[in-house]
């Protein structure tokens, strides 16, 4: 039997900006690639026999390894890590609500809520993460001071701004335990897991965080502007990582303002506080990481684009292939 992983890394939201439903004829378009796919592995009995079986098909049309998923979500930034019982999630954006339904009937949990920065995209859903609404729960929100006052501004009863975005205010949440404010360059202690922070360049501030536990890291690095190529202080800071996660919304011509993105007109993004997709692999290369995931997708890229750009990333320089890099997608699941 293997032994268990020291991490546990689950994808709930991997958008970036603003949620993205699919529209229907784009759900078709992909709900025919995935038959299709599925079809010519799998064969055209295989998957007759499986209609109207729904483990069947998930197992039919779950995303193979080396390939590309059909459905990459449309969730904002949440991120799932559980090292042995303990519990950390990065960032509330709207894929916090999915984790809450898996949650919900679980009581007595404990854990901590890592946030990047107060942009919306990553936060938006905290109120709605139904634990923090069980008696039994015990939850910690941690971030830079600035983070957790934009929160107070919104969620203490009695803010100049309360019930102004949110009915929902802080007393009406016993399984908050509170917020700990954590700055760039500080680290903590939660049991047997060390938790790291870096200052990342996005408008109004952003934190990575690496999480250290028996030997093995994962790094959380997103919203952010390499201000060179490679970035030598990330690179520093998650040196060895067997999983580093970056946001890499944009193509370099994207980023530049040569093209547009899809149908929309050229537009530099210089200053936006996102890395291309072509720098962010030097930086990983630099780092020697094991793992390269890549998310914060542009919503205005449908599956079929992001399938384009996950093959695109697979096939750029990854130092002679020791570096394993593709797009995060909803629902991937990573042992560390």
């Amino acid at each position: 039997m293997d032994p268990a992983p020291a991490f546990r890394v689950t994808y709930w939201g991997v958008t970036g900006s603003y949620p993205r439903p699919q529209p229907a004829a784009e759900l078709a378009t992909s709900l025919a690639h995935l038959l299709g796919a599925a079809t010519e592995h799998h064969g055209q009995e295989a998957i007759s026999a499986a209609l109207g079986d729904t483990a069947g098909l998930e197992q039919l049309f779950a995303a193979r390894d080396g390939e590309s998923p059909c459905f990459f979500g449309g969730d904002t930034t949440c991120i799932q890590i559980t090292a042995g019982d303990q519990l950390f999630i990065v960032d509330a954006g709207t894929g916090l609500r999915l984790l809450s339904q898996q949650l919900a009937r679980t009581t007595g949990l404990r854990g901590n809520i890592f946030l990047t920065h107060a942009h919306f995209d990553h936060l938006c859903a905290l109120p709605f993460f139904e634990p923090l609404y069980d008696p039994t729960a015990r939850f910690l929100v941690r971030g830079a001071q600035r983070v957790l006052a934009a929160m107070e501004r919104i969620g203490l009863p009695n803010s100049d701004l309360s019930g102004t975005f949110l009915p929902q205010t802080v007393d009406q949440m016993p399984g908050l335990m509170g917020c700990a404010a954590i700055e760039a360059g500080e680290s903590l202690r939660c049991a047997d897991v060390t938790v790291s922070t870096f200052a990342l360049n996005h408008p109004g501030g952003s934190l990575a965080y690496r999480f250290d536990r028996a030997g093995k890291s994962i790094v959380i690095a997103t919203d952010h502007e390499q201000a060179e190529t490679p970035d030598s202080a990330l690179a520093k800071f998650a040196q060895g990582a067997d999983l580093l996660y970056m946001d890499a919304q944009y193509l370099q011509r994207e980023y530049a303002g040569e093209t547009g993105i899809g149908d929309e007109a050229p537009q530099a993004r210089i200053g936006w506080g996102h890395t291309p997709i072509e720098a962010c692999l030097p930086t990983a290369i630099a780092a020697g990481v094991k793992r390269l995931d890549l998310g914060h997708h542009e919503p205005r890229r449908s599956d079929a684009m992001l399938r384009e750009l996950d093959g695109y990333a697979r096939q750029l320089p990854n130092a002679g292939g020791s570096l394993r890099a593709g797009l995060a997608y909803q629902g991937l699941t990573v042992n560390v």
